[in-house]
């Protein structure tokens, strides 16, 4: 619901503003560029939350843990889980609590860090975005500019762009 509309905004920028033989390359390449931004944002933002959790369960495990339990208790929520089944009935809860409120924390803090890029973005594209010209006329009522049946594309370019 989120990413949708603007894929197919982007995707009607960047063809709209390809000469007509050259719009299946540019949509090739729209959406290339969009998956590309996708899985860096993914790995980006799934940085964040790592670091966050590593960050803050690194700095309230309990006194007293074996050190190979520490350290797999900073990696994942999944070890400090998995860990508190080797520990003593006293410190499992001491372990696990603060595990699950690091593992909390980090979505929050990407939800921030994630707004904001939203928001340098919007920010962006307006200024950037404001001369973008369009294939349509604004005194036509959203009528071509150009009227008449579209032109047979010269064959040439066709056989060149294909290879």
């Amino acid at each position: 619901m989120g990413i949708s509309p603007m894929m197919a905004l982007g995707t009607d920028l960047v063809v709209g503003s390809a000469p007509p033989e050259k719009a299946g390359s540019a949509a090739a390449m729209s959406e290339t560029g969009m998956e590309f931004g996708i899985a860096l944002g993914i790995a980006g933002l799934g940085s964040v939350v790592t670091a966050v959790y590593r960050d803050e369960t690194a700095d309230s495990l309990p006194q007293g843990l074996p050190d190979d339990t520490a350290h797999a208790a900073r990696d994942t929520l999944a070890n400090a889980d998995a860990a508190t089944r080797d520990l003593p009935d006293s410190l499992g809860p001491e372990l696990l609590e603060p595990a699950r409120e690091a593992f909390t924390q980090g979505p929050n803090v990407d939800a921030g860090v994630a707004g904001a890029i939203v928001a340098v973005l919007a920010v962006g594209a307006m200024v950037l975005l404001r001369e973008v010209r369009t294939g349509f006329d604004g005194d036509d009522g959203g009528v071509a500019a150009t009227e008449g049946p579209p032109s047979k594309p010269d064959e040439a370019a066709v056989r060149a762009e294909r290879e």
